[in-house]
């Protein structure tokens, strides 16, 4: 691991620990800002470079609390709003359950250094009805609706309230997750949560998905730490258990290696510094030309063969399928037949109001070549997540 990314990960385990650790030799904060900012990591390097001794009056951590000072005002509009949403529907009668990042702010030191970009809520799809009307009411503008998801909006948080856990485009997870309240517990009359056990298998399971497509930011291993140091009675035997049938235990494995590297000065190994290098060398979220990359791979995991993915890719721009465009055209949800009828007004819209668009992603589909696909299985592999492409595949 390179000095910047030791001395970042240093940083952010003394922000939630506490702990005054050292930062190595040849450290510097200004040469760390552009992976900070990438990472958006803010508000936990400044509060661990605090813990370390690192003086307020520098120049970079004057610019650096200024931006803290701004991520706290947001993060307490935040928590205001969305305890706001758990009276009222605790009020209404409405059935929810709090995931991700509205469990996650209250196991930090402070709330501040979890940022959020969005509250995610599961809901009971038969009270969408009423929710509606109340989220009308508290101000709240909806904004779309997907297969999974309703987005909803007001100037201080956007919170989508979720029809599922996990999106149907991500099959074996989606499976596993089919129904989302099964292993839900009540907390009061109308409040959720899962089994800390539970919790911690869907938060590992969202983080996986978003490392095989675009990628994850070294939030999303941060997490991770504060939930293992906030419960530490964990059952791990089940935790690998649930994990395997997901076919991830491999890949959670080499995440707990990760963890130990970075927060608790575990030896280091090449999957170790693999992993490392591929979250710091993007941004929170990843690449964009991972994600593109990454769909590629995983249709071509569905027809079997990795050949001609490009291809398809560009076939399947042109002629979607029925379950991707049900949201804006509902009428396919009854009558599917009707699927070429809307290709055709699909393709005028585009080309009367959305030809720039259109234009920029068949140039990225068509920069997605087999190789680069091939590649992308292997390094995903790597790391222990497996892609069951059929034998004939392999020839490639």
């Amino acid at each position: 691991m390179n000095t910047i990314y030791r001395g970042v990960t240093i940083l952010l385990a003394s922000a939630v620990t506490g702990e005054k650790r050292q930062v190595p030799e040849g450290f510097s904060l200004e040469e760390a800002l552009t992976v900070i900012k990438k990472q958006h990591l803010t508000p936990l390097v400044f509060q661990g470079a605090v813990n370390c001794g690192i003086s307020t009056k520098d120049p970079v951590m004057q610019k650096l609390m200024q931006q803290y000072i701004k991520i706290m005002l947001h993060s307490e509009k935040q928590m205001r709003a969305i305890q706001q949403l758990f009276d009222v529907f605790e009020e209404n009668g409405i059935d929810h359950l709090p995931l991700k990042g509205c469990r996650m702010k209250a196991l930090y030191p402070k709330p501040e250094l979890r940022t959020m970009g969005d509250a995610d809520i599961l809901i009971r799809t038969e009270q969408y009805d009423r929710l509606e009307k109340l989220m009308t009411s508290l101000g709240y503008t909806m904004i779309n609706e997907s297969e999974y998801e309703y987005k909803w909006m007001r100037d201080d948080l956007m919170v989508e309230l979720h029809k599922c856990l996990m999106a149907p485009a991500n099959k074996e997870f989606f499976a596993y997750y089919s129904d989302g309240w099964a292993r839900a517990i009540k907390r009061t009359d109308f409040q959720y949560e899962f089994s800390p056990e539970d919790t911690f298998v869907y938060q590992f399971v969202h983080m996986a998905k978003h490392y095989r497509r675009f990628g994850i930011g070294s939030r999303h291993i941060l997490d991770l730490y504060v939930y293992l140091r906030a419960n530490q009675d964990l059952d791990e035997p089940y935790i690998e258990a649930e994990l395997d049938k997901l076919h991830l235990r491999a890949f959670y494995l080499n995440i707990r290696r990760v963890l130990n590297v970075w927060f608790e000065d575990g030896a280091t190994d090449a999957i170790t510094e693999y992993i490392t290098e591929y979250i710091f060398s993007g941004g929170s979220w990843g690449t964009f030309e991972n994600g593109l990359v990454s769909d590629a791979l995983f249709r071509s995991r569905e027809k079997g063969e990795i050949r001609n993915s490009r291809r398809a890719s560009l076939i399947d721009l042109v002629f979607p399928a029925s379950r991707s465009l049900e949201i804006k055209y509902p009428v396919l949800k009854k009558h599917a037949w009707l699927l070429p009828v809307i290709w055709v007004i699909r393709w005028f819209d585009v080309l009367l109001f959305r030809r720039r668009n259109i234009r920029k992603r068949m140039s990225d589909a068509a920069s997605v070549t087999d190789e680069k696909i091939m590649a992308r299985k292997t390094a995903l592999e790597y790391v222990g997540l497996r892609l069951d492409l059929d034998a004939a595949e392999e020839e490639t």
